[in-house]
């Protein structure tokens, strides 16, 4: 009896933090992809990335048809995992991208299945996100489910400097019965080349339910294949490190994360060329 009084009791608490901590700010206040991770969570400006289905879908990688897989856990809270896919692939009239993510666990969790098309005019990107949000809550709570549309910008304003723009939810969906709105955020970032082998990139966001979040990041490639990075955030507090290792056709990136609040957690990702 006692083992199972002392099981409900960690299941109540953790479940608490989930709520406080990351119900809402699964998408908002975190990126997805682990050169991301490692680069403070930046990502609204960064060009070509395989991970721009989720940051910001105008960066639609047009370069080949690419197949990724991501998951980012805390250490010590297993039910603050995400786990993603996405898929990109040149198209004769533009470019289509795919994406599936999920977020935690049994008794609590997200999904987001989203899809894109985009397409560039000169140094001008812009693209369109259809996205399904569905959300279970274990024990007997039941599920529900919305549609959602994003739009995303950006834009080559030199060799050096591209901006970025991501919209919130253009048609404000909400889930089941509660009235309760998805959670998603506007952000706005720039990507600067430092030099042919290295560039900072910035973003601030902003949740309708957090506080605006600054976000700064840095990417260095040594020789041809390996990538260092580092990056910090604010509003949640972070910094975090992590490299990139991309030999062929194959690309394999790792970030470690300290969040003040939640610890330790560390993103990889892999990315197969097709």
């Amino acid at each position: 009896m006692n083992l199972n009084v002392h099981a409900a009791i960690s299941a109540f608490i953790r479940t608490v933090l989930l709520f406080f901590f990351t119900a809402g700010s699964v998408y908002a206040q975190f990126s997805i992809g682990a050169a991301q991770v490692a680069m403070g969570h930046t990502g609204t400006a960064i060009k070509n990335s395989y991970w721009a289905v989720f940051n910001n879908p105008a960066w639609v990688s047009t370069e080949k048809t690419a197949l990724s897989f991501f998951a980012h856990r805390f250490t010590g809270i297993p039910e603050l995992t995400d786990i993603a896919i996405s898929f990109s692939t040149p198209l004769p009239f533009g470019t289509a991208g795919a994406g599936i993510h999920r977020f935690g666990y049994d008794l609590y969790s997200e999904q987001q299945i989203s899809l894109a098309y985009k397409q560039e005019l000169d140094a001008v990107h812009t693209a369109i996100l259809l996205s399904y949000h569905h959300i279970s809550i274990g024990g007997g709570y039941g599920s529900a489910g919305a549609p959602g549309i994003l739009l995303g910008i950006g834009i080559e304003l030199s060799q050096k400097l591209h901006v970025g723009i991501r919209t919130d939810y253009l048609n404000r969906p909400t889930i089941g019965n509660s009235g309760e709105r998805i959670s998603h955020a506007t952000s706005a970032g720039f990507r600067y080349s430092v030099s042919e082998t290295a560039y900072i990139t910035g973003d601030i966001v902003k949740d309708p339910d957090f506080p605006v979040s600054g976000r700064a990041g840095f990417e260095l490639l040594l020789g041809n294949t390996l990538y260092l990075r580092s990056g910090v955030t604010a509003r949640p507090s972070t910094y975090s490190f992590g490299f990139g290792y991309a030999p062929s056709a194959l690309i394999v990136n790792l970030g470690i994360q300290q969040n003040d609040l939640l610890g330790l957690s560390a993103a990889m990702d892999i990315t197969i060329h097709m």
